[in-house]
Formats: C-alpha cells, sequence, structure tokens
C-alpha cells in the first residue's frame, strides 16, 4: 500500500481501517472486544468502521452488539463458517486495512495500529500483516507460523499429534527473533487477528468459503504469498487472545477440523501427497477414537466423550467417502 495524499475532506471522511468481528455465541467477550478497538482507535488519527457478523448466535450476543454505537451488524439465519462471515463484511468494509479480530481478543495500545499502518505505508510489497497474542499471564501465544510441510504433517497425524516438527520450528525460530523491534518474515499469521490490504485480499480472492472453520488462514496466507506479496509478523506490538471462545461450544469442531485438514492438503499437496494424508488422518481418526472410548470418560466427562466419538466416526466416515472436497 503505497502512501496516498487526500484532500482535507478526504482525511475527515477516509476509512482506513475496517474491523471485522465474526461472532458465535460470543456474549462473555463481544462488548470487550469491540471496546477495546473503539478506545485504541480514539487515539489514533485514523477513520475506521467495525463491523461485526454474528452466525446466528443462540446466547445475548447480537442483543450486546446491538446496544454498541457505531457497529454495522449483519446477521445471518444459520451458522454459514468462518470464511463466509468475514467475505460477507468485505463486501461491505470501505477501509483500506481489513482488520480480522477473534471477539476473544482485545487490541491493547493504539500502536497496533500505527505500527501495522507504518508498515504497510513503508512496503508496497507487504500483503498480510499479523502482531504478537498473549494470554491472560503475559505469556506468548504462537501466532506467526512457517507452511506445514506433507510429510510433516503425516508424521504429526501418525504420531496423534505428539510429534509436531512444524512447531517445534516454528518456536524456535520466533523466539530466536521476537527479540527484534523489526517485523519478522513467516509463511502464515493467525486470522485472529490478522491485517490485510483491502485491494489485496481482494486480488486474491478472499477467504475460501470451503473452509467453514480453520485453516482458512493458512490457505489465504499462502495464496497471498504465492502473488508475490510478503507475509510479516510484529513481535513488538500484542494483541491480548483468550482463544478459541467462539469454537470452544460448537460441537462440530473436531469434525471441521478434519475437513479443513483435508481441504487444504488436497489444494495445496501433490495428489499422491495428499492420498497419503488422508491415509494418516484416518488412521489419526481411528486412534483418538478408539482413546476415547477407553479413556474418555476420565478426561473429558461422559457427554464431551459421546460428541468426540461422533465426530471421529463421522470424519472417518468422510475420508472413507472422499466426502471433502474443494468448491
Amino acid at each position: 500500500m503505497r502512501p496516498i495524499e487526500h484532500t482535507r475532506w478526504q482525511l475527515v471522511n477516509r476509512i482506513d481501517f475496517s474491523v471485522i468481528i465474526v461472532t458465535y455465541n460470543s456474549e462473555r467477550c463481544i462488548k470487550k472486544c469491540i471496546d477495546s478497538v473503539q478506545s485504541a482507535l480514539a487515539d489514533c488519527e485514523y477513520g475506521y468502521e467495525i463491523i461485526v457478523v454474528d452466525n446466528n448466535s443462540q446466547d445475548a450476543t447480537v442483543e450486546i452488539v446491538k446496544g454498541l454505537p457505531k457497529i454495522k451488524l449483519i446477521e445471518n439465519k444459520k451458522n454459514v463458517g468462518f470464511s463466509t462471515a468475514n467475505n460477507q463484511a468485505v463486501e461491505r468494509a470501505r477501509g483500506e486495512i481489513l482488520f480480522f479480530l477473534n471477539p476473544d481478543a482485545r487490541v491493547l495500545s493504539p500502536e497496533v495500529f500505527r505500527a501495522v499502518h507504518k508498515v504497510f505505508n513503508d512496503n508496497a510489497h507487504v500483503g498480510c500483516v499479523g502482531v504478537r497474542m498473549v494470554d491472560e499471564s503475559g505469556e506468548t501465544v504462537l501466532s506467526g507460523f512457517s507452511f506445514e510441510a506433507w510429510w510433516m504433517a503425516v508424521v504429526r497425524l501418525l504420531t496423534m499429534d505428539i510429534v509436531n516438527l512444524r512447531i517445534i520450528r516454528d518456536k524456535k525460530y520466533i523466539k530466536r527473533t521476537s527479540t527484534r523491534d523489526l517485523p519478522i518474515s513467516v509463511d502464515w499469521v493467525s486470522g485472529g487477528a490478522m491485517f490485510i490490504p483491502r485491494n489485496v485480499y481482494k486480488g486474491v480472492g478472499g477467504y475460501d468459503n470451503s473452509f467453514f472453520l480453520y485453516s482458512e488462514d493458512v490457505d489465504l496466507c499462502k495464496r497471498i504469498k504465492e502473488k508475490g506479496f510478503q507475509v510479516l509478523f510484529l513481535p513488538y506490538i500484542a494483541v491480548y487472545h483468550e482463544g478459541s471462545h467462539s469454537s470452544r461450544r460448537f460441537e462440530k469442531k473436531i469434525y471441521f477440523r478434519n475437513k479443513s485438514y483435508v481441504l487444504y492438503a488436497c489444494k495445496h499437496y501433490a495428489r499422491w501427497q495428499c492420498a497419503l494424508f488422508k491415509s494418516a488422518l484416518f488412521i489419526n481418526l481411528l486412534e483418538k477414537f478408539a482413546f476415547t472410548a477407553v479413556l474418555g470418560q476420565l478426561f473429558f466427562g461422559k457427554r464431551d466423550s459421546i460428541i468426540r466419538m461422533r465426530n471421529y466416526l463421522n470424519a472417518m466416515k468422510s475420508v472413507i467417502n472422499n466426502d471433502w472436497k474443494i468448491g
């Protein structure tokens, strides 16, 4: 995004940031999230708008949002998924920079917006920016990543996710570079707090609606990089993130997480690599189903164990039947 000269009228009316928040049963955190954004931007010189897309929440989320000032609200009659909801918001957005923010996140400082705006303004080759995420204790949550090679994914799946070579590598890389006051080049950043110029987002086609939940941010960043743009992680700027609040109550999250794994593999791996990936995933699901059947009540409780087993079983059926396809 190159520097733009504005007239006085344009300075008053322009929108620099479109903050996009997708909610699903987010009554406990949505007001804190929006308040943090408005408070941070009140101390900045940027024009902004906040767009909330609600995916048919069954709690008081919509009522809370309607009670807040200057919020554009899109109410879906059903849960259309994270990707589709974000794309709905982008169609309404007018900002030069899109800020995708999870409802369980909070902006800690106006410097978040100043730092991101400067990065985009200084370098037209940057297509996506992520920031450091911290939890309640102030500990850094990994939010800048490398792409997982197909063989790494197979190893992870065959070891029931115990041996995750990508995460081990990413933690070492981020730890080694996070003390710098400079942006770090990464492959992808978490969609929980992601900034993308609107023209770049639309240029790559936005989020792929095939991804209902999970892996949509990896896929988006991969397409941004394939267009020749950089993806940067800013370790010196932080956003608080509680983590997975909306998906925590979503009973089909295990099913959709594994569906997204398959969609990503079939979209970005070679055909034979995808076949190996799906075989390893089936074994992974079978192992987890067996573990939950034997020890699930001890670790998860009876109700959650039944939900998990149902998800694993449905996912295994879908892998066998080749139900999960892009499009």
